[in-house]
């Protein structure tokens, strides 16, 4: 049985998506109480700047993963794949951050998939079909 084009980008863009969010809670309970995160007993006072950076991090991060899920902005889907490789400044998240990140980008490669970005980018197909019932 073959997948679908849809099926391939579904569970690599949604981990992402869904680790992007909690990394995005981790950092905000960083800056709300940074005493409790701090990155290092010498320099505490770095928390809350590198939990800010975080966000956004994660924010262009979630950004990219959500447009790989509606087969949207193809340059950001693939700059989300490479940050995911990178769980700055998160580096303990890269044991499920880096094989996400490969999975996308090996997904984002594939000549189907990068055929239905272009698609959707002239506007001859519909984002994403619904899985028939």
């Amino acid at each position: 049985m073959r997948w679908r084009t849809e099926e391939y980008v579904l569970i690599p863009a949604s981990s992402i998506i869904a680790f992007a969010v909690i990394q995005c809670v981790s950092a905000v309970f960083a800056i709300a109480i940074p005493e409790v995160f701090y990155v290092t007993e010498s320099a505490p006072n770095l928390t809350v700047p590198i939990a800010a950076v975080a966000i956004v991090w994660n924010l262009v991060i979630l950004w990219g993963a959500w447009g790989m899920h509606r087969f949207r902005r193809y340059r950001l889907s693939v700059l989300a794949g490479v940050m995911s490789l990178l769980p700055a400044p998160f580096i303990y998240c890269a044991p499920i951050s880096v094989p996400l990140g490969i999975w996308a980008l090996i997904v984002l490669v594939r000549p189907d998939v990068r055929a239905r970005f272009a698609a959707v980018a002239r506007d001859t197909i519909k984002e994403a079909t619904p899985h028939p019932d």
